[in-house]
This record gives structure tokens, C-alpha cells and sequence, in this order.
């Protein structure tokens, strides 16, 4: 487990125009970001939704194994895109931990009920 540093006012502002910005690349940025200072959620996270590393294919291929078993929403890029701005949108607004796995679930309910 990394030891991660305090996010100074300079890092904040960072990470909110990227999710100002609400897009992929910039949720990629965020997260990755977020790993360089020692975050091990950024790390997850970023290779979640750039489905790079063991834990981005382990953790993509467990969400489509969930979805599909619940009668969910099938998984897109598209979807995956959605949901890393959503949670990055709610990880700044909780100032950040977020729990990874908990807010896809949360997305995912969120979604299938639209």
C-alpha cells in the first residue's frame, strides 16, 4: 500500500478541470494523477477505465460477468466511459476515496433504472 501525500490547493484545482472537463481522457488524467501521489484507488481506477494492467482486466471482465448475471446493462466502452466520469464527478465532490467497486455498483443500479 502506497503512502500517499496531501493534495495541496494547486492539486485540487488540477484534479477539478479535469473534471470540469467530464470527459474519458480527462477522467484517465484524474486518476492517474491521483496514483502519482501515492493513491492506490488511482491506480485501480486508471486501469480500470483505460482497461490496462491486471486489476483493469480483472475488474472489467468482473463487471461483465455481474451485469450480465443480473440482467444488467451490457458493457460498452461507451458505458465504461460514462461511468469513470460519473465517479470521478463524485469522487471530487466526496474529496476523494470513493470506493471503486461500490460506486460502479451504485452507476450501474443507477443506469438500469433509467
Amino acid at each position: 500500500m502506497a503512502n500517499p501525500t496531501s493534495l495541496t490547493q494547486a492539486d485540487i484545482n488540477y484534479l477539478q478541470s479535469k473534471v470540469d472537463l467530464g470527459t474519458a481522457q480527462s477522467t484517465a488524467e484524474y486518476y492517474l494523477y491521483l496514483s502519482g501521489k501515492g493513491y492506490d484507488y488511482g491506480t485501480l481506477a486508471y486501469q480500470f477505465f483505460t482497461d490496462t494492467g491486471v486489476a483493469g482486466e480483472v475488474g472489467r471482465n468482473y463487471l461483465e460477468v455481474c451485469s450480465v448475471g443480473e440482467g444488467g446493462p451490457a458493457i460498452t466502452d461507451t458505458l465504461v466511459d460514462n461511468m469513470g466520469i460519473d465517479l470521478m464527478t463524485r469522487d471530487s465532490k466526496l474529496g476523494g476515496q470513493v470506493r471503486l467497486i461500490a460506486g460502479i455498483v451504485v452507476i450501474l443500479l443507477d443506469m438500469s433504472s433509467e
